[in-house]
């Protein structure tokens, strides 16, 4: 797993995330919204995506179900416990982090689905 595309509405969590991801020597996209995050996909057809849920246009729910069910999924998100149950049985996901997590974290989760 090489390429990474971030899909989030907060750009600053993009940018340091991105600057982390790009840090370990992935190649890293990045879009603001789902809709955009759909489109980058297509394009970009990256190993993994780190997904935001709560998002203006389109929510992560609905970004996940358009993408392919083989994409690898770590979903970031500040949901409640009682909504992320929920979400979890409705779409597919590799890892889930809640917000704020350490990007540490979140790195070290990518290296680990890249090993597999």
């Amino acid at each position: 797993m090489e390429k990474i595309l971030i899909i989030d509405d907060e750009p600053d969590v993009v940018e340091v995330l991105k600057l982390a991801l790009e840090g370990e020597g992935f190649e890293v996209e990045k879009a603001f919204s789902g809709k955009e995050g759909i489109e980058k996909f297509e394009a970009f057809k990256p190993d993994l995506v780190v997904l935001d849920i709560l998002m203006e246009d389109i929510d992560g729910i609905n970004v996940r179900k358009q993408l392919p069910e083989s994409a690898k999924v770590i979903v970031i998100s500040a949901c409640d416990k009682k909504t992320k149950e929920a979400i979890e049985k409705e779409i597919k996901c590799e890892k889930w982090l809640e917000k704020p997590f350490k990007i540490q974290e979140l790195v070290e989760e990518v290296k680990k689905l890249k090993q597999e």
